[in-house]
C-alpha cells in the first residue's frame, strides 16, 4: 500500500493537487472562505431590504388588490397570537409596504456599498492565495477607484453567472431537438450527456 501511494504521489497531476492543497491550508484558504462566507451573509440583508421594496411596490401600487389576501397570509402565520397583537403587526407591515421608497433606495444603496464590500475582500483572498509571499500586503492606491472596479467586478461576475446559467439551462432544454434533428435520437446514451454536459 505504501508503494502504491508513493507511486501515485510521483504523478504529475496527483503531485499537482497535493500541493495545491498544502498551499490552500498554509495561506489560511479556509478561514478566508469562512471570512468571505460571513460578509455573503452580511451581503443578504441588503438584497432582502430591496425585495421587501420590490414587494411594497407591487403591493401598493401595481396590485393592491393582493395586499389583502398577502395580510391574510401574514395573519394565518401568526395564528397563535391575540387579535390586538395581530393587528398592530399587520398595521406595521401595510405602513412599512407603503414606505417602499425609503426602504428601497436604503436597501439599493446599502447593496452597492456591501456588495463592493464583498467583492473587494473575495479579491483579497485570491490575491492572498496566489501572490508569492502571504505577507506582501496590497499597494495603497485610490480608494475611490477601488470601491469602483469592485463594483464593476461584481456586477461582470453576476452578467457573467446569469449567461452560463442561461445558456446552460437552454443547451439542456434543446438537447433533445438537437438530437432530433441530427437523426440520433434512436441513441439512448446520447440523451443524458446532452443533458450533462451543458452543465459541467
Amino acid at each position: 500500500m505504501g508503494e502504491w501511494l508513493a507511486r501515485m504521489k510521483e504523478k504529475p497531476w496527483v503531485a499537482h493537487l497535493l500541493r495545491a492543497v498544502q498551499r490552500y491550508g498554509s495561506r489560511l484558504g479556509a478561514q478566508f472562505a469562512a471570512a468571505v462566507t460571513y460578509f455573503s451573509v452580511l451581503a443578504l440583508v441588503p438584497v432582502l431590504l430591496f425585495a421587501f421594496s420590490v414587494a411594497g411596490f407591487l403591493l401598493t401600487v401595481a396590485r393592491p388588490d393582493l395586499l389583502g389576501p398577502a395580510a391574510a397570509a401574514v395573519s394565518g402565520v401568526l395564528g397563535g397570537t391575540d387579535a390586538a397583537t395581530q393587528q398592530k403587526i399587520l398595521e406595521l407591515v401595510r405602513s412599512t409596504l407603503s414606505n417602499w421608497k425609503g426602504v428601497g433606495v436604503v436597501g439599493l444603496l446599502s447593496a452597492v456599498y456591501s456588495g463592493a464590500g464583498w467583492m473587494g475582500n473575495l479579491r483579497k483572498a485570491v490575491r492572498a492565495q496566489w501572490r508569492p509571499e502571504l505577507d506582501v500586503q496590497d499597494t495603497p492606491g485610490n480608494l475611490v477607484k477601488k470601491v469602483l472596479v469592485d463594483l464593476v467586478t461584481l456586477v461582470g461576475l453576476i452578467v457573467m453567472i446569469a449567461v452560463t446559467f442561461g445558456l446552460a439551462s437552454v443547451s439542456t432544454a434543446l438537447s433533445g431537438t438537437v438530437l432530433d434533428l441530427l437523426g440520433l435520437s434512436g441513441i439512448g446514451w446520447l440523451k443524458p450527456v446532452f443533458t450533462f454536459t451543458p452543465v459541467v
